[in-house]
Order: C-alpha cells, then structure tokens, then sequence
C-alpha cells in the first residue's frame, strides 16, 4: 500500500543524488534549466503518489484549530495576491512550485512516519556522498594538472557554486545525523562523517559567508537550547568541522601552494565579494518599495522578476521577497508559523526521552535554523536543487515532530480522508500547471531564452529565478 509513496521518495532522493551530474549531458541547456523541468516532473509525480496513498489508506489530519486557521487565511492571502498579479500565469506557476514543495515534503513524512528514520539518513548519504568524492576528484585532478582551482568550473550540475552551498546549509546537519545514527552500521556513519568533513572544506573553499552564518547559528541554538543531545551533537560538528579544515588546508592550500598554482581568493575577488554586499543592499531596497508600493497582497508571486535590473530576478532575502511579492501580512504569518515550528521543535527536542530521537530532533533543528538564517542573504527558497532539498528536510522534521508531539487539551480540527484526498487531487492539477505552462517553451528552450533576453533592458548575464535568464 505504501508503494506509491515509497517510490517517489527514491525519485527525490535520486533527483538530489544523481541529477546535478545528468546535467553534463544536457548541452543545450544550463544546468538550472535542466533541473528545473525534471523538479517539476518530480513534484508532479509526488502529487500523484500522494494522492494514490491517501486514496488506498483513507487517513485523517488532526491539527490545533490555531494552525488550521492560518493555514486557510495564508490560502486566501496568497489567492487574493495571485488575481492582483500583473501576470497571472507566472503568479501561479510560482505558487504551484512551493505547492510541489508541500507535496513533495508530505510524501517525505509519510515514508519517514511508516518505515523510520533510518531510510532519510540513508537517503542523505547516498545523495551526498557520490558527490562529495566527485569534486575531491575533481580538485585533485586539477592539482595534478597544474590547473588553477576555479570554484565558477569545480562543482559540476551547479550553474554557479552558490547554488551548491544552498544545499550544503540543508544537508550538512543531516550528515551530522547519520554519522551519529545508531540504526546505521558503522561503515555508513563513517561514510557520513567523511561527506560531511569534505563539504565543510567546500564550504571553506568557496568562503560561503550565509551558509556559514546560518550553521553557526544553528549550532548555537543546539547547544544552548537542545541540552544534553544538543551539546552531544554540537561536539560531533565541531570534529568534523575540524577534520573538514584540515581537509581544506592540505587540498586547497598547501598542495596548490606546492604545485606553484594562483589562489581562487584573489585580491580582485575580495573586492568583488565587498562590492556584491552593496549590490545586495540595492536589491533589497527594491524589494522594500514594492512591499510598501503594495503592502498587504504585495506585487504578485515570483513579480520581482518581472520588472527587470541589473542585477538579479529575487532580491537574495526570502523574507522581503515575500513581503513584496505575497504581501507583508502573508510574510507575517508565515514567520510566525516558522518561528512557532522552531520553538515547538526545540521543546520536543529537550522532552524526548530516547537519546536517539532527542539526536535527530537536534539536527533537523539545526538544519531548520540553518535556512532560515541563509534565506535572509541567498535564494536558497528560489533554485530548484534547494527547494527539494528543503522540501525534504520540511518532511523529516515534520514526521519526527509528528512521533513527539501530542496536543494536549488544545482544540483540534480534524481533516477527513475525503478532504484529504480532495487537497492532494487539486495538488495534482497544481503542479501539472506549470508543466503545461512551458510546454511550448522547452522544445527549443536556448531560443525561448535568447528571445526574452533580447526584450530585456540592462540585463547582460543570466540571474536565475524560473529560467536562468531570470525575468519574464
């Protein structure tokens, strides 16, 4: 019966593992585009698989009726934000992308809810490890060659390796999970602390100031706020944070330094990085004038894109591009219902009487803060290898919560099977749409781009949102 859903969560976790190195062969397309089109066939097939499990196991939702209500008043918000649109057509495609997301984590949970979370670490490794080792192999290579370590060439299926430390800050403490899982053998918790060393080396590497932020953070409020199993996990990231630094000084130092090889970290680039600072501040101004522009159903989904700069299609803070896109009331509710998962997280976290559970609760707590502290300088919630890596996470957590938790004397509301399986019906037409959207746009995509590149004023490079030329 869980057939459906066991499925699709092997074609997430084979999107996230395999794809970004299936994008080598996808010539005509860039490597954004590419995984674009194969996420939303992803969350498609997550909505059918859903709805497929809900209609053989006829399950019932109990929710608080607080949670409930925001949830009906941030539909309404976004329905009303979507007719306001200028165009209606890309305002639905964006929402039916973060519609595939919830999808895509319930499909997440419910696997997680019935099999255990022994298939997520798993799962986890098996997208990470491969390839960890490929971009070792990779730097090594290109040491022997005498080639300088450019970090825009290393990281392959990435069009630019930002968007490869978007996923870092999501799976690094999922690492951190399974090299302290006990329900995995000791060759595969060995496996998962090598991965996780190696990605704090490419972190290093690629001085990732936000996916470094929001780690620290996260392992701040783990220590701190997690107790004992909070303390435990914060000591097992600091020797792989150690053993990563090593890693880094031998592979991207000292052995470039010997082969007579130019740094990536060029006084240039300093300047470039400080200089991307005021870009980003520029950014953010725009976003802030058009949630005050219209500040209670915003401009309309994914319509920063639609007014073209210089320089980017979102403004590199998920807080203010919902404030201007969905309107500053949708962003109200949606922090407070992120602030309220955190804290009620952190509580289970601390109440968990298994050592075990208390671990994974703490990691799943880490990589949660970890994203929405990089949320608010990258757009870690835009591309698409991130958003399902997310999507994933989203559903761990929910499913561990789920297995902790209990209301109470709250007042609940409870969702019938046939409301159920309604929602993930709609869901299925949902992602479906954008699907029918690009239909004529991918059959020869390059020129599709070329074509809207050529209409756009000020625009010299790509600035991925949707497609990676960014704007519509």
């Amino acid at each position: 019966m869980m057939f459906a859903a066991r499925a699709q969560f092997g074609l997430v976790v084979l999107f996230l593992g395999i794809f970004p190195l299936a994008t080598l062969f996808f010539s005509p397309w860039s490597d954004h585009d590419a995984e674009r089109v194969a996420q939303l066939l992803v969350y498609a097939s997550a909505a059918l698989a859903l709805t497929f499990s809900i209609g053989v196991r006829r399950p019932q939702l109990k929710l608080p009726v607080f949670i409930a209500a925001g949830i009906l008043i941030a539909v309404l918000l976004a329905l009303v934000s979507i007719t306001r649109a200028g165009v209606r057509t890309w305002a639905m495609v964006e929402a039916a992308m973060f519609v595939g997301m919830i999808v895509c984590a319930i499909t997440v949970a419910w696997v997680v809810r019935e099999r255990g979370d022994r298939d997520c670490s798993l799962a986890v490794i098996f997208a990470v490890a491969p390839y960890s080792l490929l971009i070792l192999a990779l730097s090594l290579a290109a040491v022997i060659r005498s080639d300088s370590l450019l970090r825009w060439e290393l990281f392959a299926g990435y069009s630019n390796f930002r968007f490869f430390n978007h996923v870092q800050t999501v799976f690094l403490p999922l690492l951190v999970i399974a090299s302290l899982d006990e329900a995995l053998s000791r060759s595969m918790r060995r496996v998962a602390f090598s991965s996780a060393a190696l990605n704090v080396a490419f972190i290093l590497f690629t001085a990732a100031r936000a996916t470094t932020a929001g780690l620290l953070i996260g392992c701040a409020i783990a220590a701190l706020l997690c107790d004992k199993a909070g303390r435990n996990w914060s000591r097992r990231f600091l020797q792989i944070a150690v053993m990563g630094a090593l890693i880094y000084g031998l592979v991207y130092v000292a052995l470039p330094s010997i082969a007579g090889l130019r740094s990536d970290v060029s006084t240039a680039e300093l300047a470039a990085n400080q200089q991307s600072v005021g870009l980003r501040f520029q950014l953010w101004r725009l976003a802030i004038g058009y949630a005050l522009q219209s500040p209670w159903f915003g401009v309309g989904p994914m319509h920063y894109a639609h007014f073209p700069n210089s320089e980017a299609a979102h403004p590199h803070n998920f807080s203010l591009q919902l404030a201007a896109e969905w309107g500053i009331p949708f962003f109200v509710l949606l922090a407070v219902g992120a602030a309220y998962a955190l804290y009620r997280a952190i509580r289970l976290t601390r109440a968990a009487v298994e050592p075990r559970r208390a671990m994974i609760g703490t990691g799943l707590v880490v990589s949660f803060a970890a994203i929405l502290v990089d949320s608010n300088f990258s757009g870690n919630f835009v591309m698409p290898m991130s958003q399902t890596w997310i999507a994933l996470m989203l559903g761990w957590l929910a499913a561990w919560m789920r297995g902790e938790q209990t209301w109470g004397r709250v007042r609940t509301w409870v969702a019938q099977p046939w409301m159920l399986f309604a929602a993930a019906t709609a869901a299925v037409l949902i992602t479906l749409f954008p699907l029918w959207v690009i239909r004529n746009q991918v059959t020869d995509l390059p020129g599709y781009l070329d074509q809207v590149r050529a209409s756009i004023v000020r625009n010299d490079h790509d600035s991925p949102r949707f497609w990676s030329h960014g704007w519509f």
